[in-house]
């Protein structure tokens, strides 16, 4: 919501001051009036995705009936994202088949990581689900605006690094499945974090570019941000469940003390 303001505003602002003193803390002057428009259905189309996701949490807490559909999430997820990769459509009009696999793509998403909510929900603490979302939309809007004032997309030169950073992860993942070091876990979970935060310094830049380039599918766009935005999630969840663990076990020593 905070970004489709700013960038509502940034249709009324015009940034011509060569003087960087007076230049606002947002200035977007490097984006094209067509791209801020395009970037507008991006984000919209996002929280709409990140609505279904949340409601499909909340249903699977309050509903026995989902907790089959969530051994399957992944792979329905899987196979949404695919349909909606392949069915590509150069337009700012989108069909409400494509819709469909959007948001069926945000509500598998949300199956999948409601295992992960209830047990933090339940077992450790009720605020810590809520507190995960807000970090994690605070991180993504921050990161977000960080790209969009960027100039000349200089982040687009991430790209190296996210790949070997992913490939890199995804090594040290299957070295922690057969051998499980704690120390292992946790960089698996902050380099993960880190890595997906940089994703979205990346995606946000790379989605202007193709637009100027002439990519108006404004559904693809948001189905990337929001995978940069659930893996933020998850991640800071589990961070967060895992500080509150710590803090209790001490407490619980120093009382036997």
């Amino acid at each position: 919501i905070f970004i489709l303001i700013v960038l509502k505003k940034m249709n009324t602002a015009s940034f011509t001051s060569s003087d960087p003193h007076s230049r606002p803390l947002f200035d977007f002057s490097n984006i094209k009036p067509a791209t801020v428009n395009h970037l507008k259905r991006v984000y919209m189309a996002l929280t709409a995705c990140t609505a279904v996701a949340t409601a499909a949490v909340v249903l699977s807490l309050l509903s026995p009936v989902t907790s089959g559909l969530v051994a399957l999430a992944p792979f329905l997820g899987l196979g949404l994202l695919y349909l909606l990769k392949s069915s590509h459509v150069n337009s700012d009009v989108q069909s409400s088949t494509r819709w469909l696999y959007l948001l069926g793509f945000g509500a598998t998403t949300g199956l999948g990581v409601a295992p992960l909510v209830s047990y933090v929900y339940g077992y450790i603490d009720p605020s810590l689900p809520l507190t995960a979302f807000l970090l994690s939309t605070a991180v993504f809007a921050s990161f977000t605006m960080s790209a969009l004032t960027a100039p000349n997309f200089k982040y687009l030169a991430l790209r190296g690094v996210l790949a070997s950073g992913l490939s890199g992860l995804f090594f040290v993942g299957l070295f922690n499945i057969f051998f499980g070091f704690p120390g292992l876990f946790s960089l698996l979970l902050w380099g993960g974090l880190i890595l997906f935060s940089l994703f979205v310094l990346y995606d946000t830049q790379r989605i202007v570019a193709k637009h100027e380039l002439g990519d108006q599918d404004f559904l693809s766009h948001a189905a990337d941000l929001f995978v940069d935005f659930a893996a933020i999630f998850r991640r800071i969840l589990i961070i967060l469940a895992k500080n509150n663990e710590t803090r209790s076990k001490e407490r619980s020593k120093n009382k036997r003390r």
